[in-house]
């Protein structure tokens, strides 16, 4: 399926990020990543080159999101990051509960703390405001999963929100 912000080009380049991966280059012209239940990811773009993250527990272990944001701010200088808004999503609260849904949100994942997912949460804020980064846009999962698109060279995230019964939800947000 294409849509109206990314390209309907033959040649369009898209890099698929898994759990527990960041990306971010000039090689592609879209970085997308899916299944994010309770997972977070952040999605940003700059002059070009973008920057996406998939992991879980980022309260536990941030080391995957410093990386990403060292790299992050070696290359977008300090004056320009206010202007970048990332689109945060993921996060699901629902994959905590003990419910089918749950659990095939969480995968192999197993059970998670019901404050752990929060506390990834304010991680991934606090962090990019710490690094001058503009307020994220929040779009935390509602619903069964999520997926992150990134029209790199537009900077514009595309998020799909799916939910138990099949439907889809889709929101098109500027991370620039």
């Amino acid at each position: 399926m294409r849509h109206r912000n990314f390209s309907n080009s033959d040649s369009w380049k898209v890099h698929e990020v898994p759990m527990y991966k960041s990306a971010n280059g000039l090689a592609f012209d879209e970085i997308s990543t899916t299944g994010l239940g309770p997972c977070i990811g952040i999605a940003f773009a700059f002059e070009g080159v973008g920057y996406l993250l998939h992991e879980p527990s980022l309260s536990q272990n941030p080391e995957p999101l410093e990386k990403l944001l060292e790299y992050a701010c070696r290359n977008i200088p300090a004056s320009e990051r206010a202007a970048i808004r990332p689109v945060l999503a993921g996060g699901a609260l629902n994959c905590a509960e003990d419910t089918e849904m749950a659990r095939d949100c969480r995968g192999d994942h197993g059970p998670l703390p019901n404050d752990e997912i929060p506390k990834d949460r304010r991680v991934c804020v606090e962090s990019l405001i710490a690094k001058g980064f503009g307020t994220p846009h929040e779009r935390w999962c509602l619903g069964q999963s999520q997926s992150l698109h990134l029209d790199v060279k537009r900077s514009w995230v595309r998020v799909v929100t799916e939910s138990a019964d099949g439907e889809s939800v889709e929101e098109e947000l500027f991370a620039r």
